[in-house]
């Protein structure tokens, strides 16, 4: 079965406000099998670049991937982002 993914990129405009949502996020994480691949705060913008973060996330499969993001657990986390955030996030299926 194809792992499924979260891309995630965009603009943190406060590292230190957005602190809570991280801590949150990287103990929530585990729960859902989900892992970093990728998670850069400080991106190269070469072509049409959306902002200073990248990141990746892989779970189990992209049906884990969809069921993640609308946990309860997730949707309440995404409050402590928002305001210190610029994020577009896509689910993927890989090859």
């Amino acid at each position: 079965m194809a792992k499924g993914y979260w891309i995630a990129t965009g603009k943190v405009n406060d590292l230190k406000r957005i602190k809570k949502y991280s801590e949150a996020f990287n103990n929530w994480l585990p729960k859902v099998k989900g892992k970093f691949i990728i998670r850069d705060y400080d991106t190269i913008e070469e072509e049409n670049g959306n902002g200073n973060l990248s990141a990746v996330v892989e779970f189990p499969s992209k049906e884990a991937a969809i069921d993640a993001y609308n946990s309860e657990e997730y949707q309440s986390m995404i409050s402590l982002r928002k305001p210190f955030s610029e994020i577009s996030l896509i689910i993927c299926k890989g090859c």
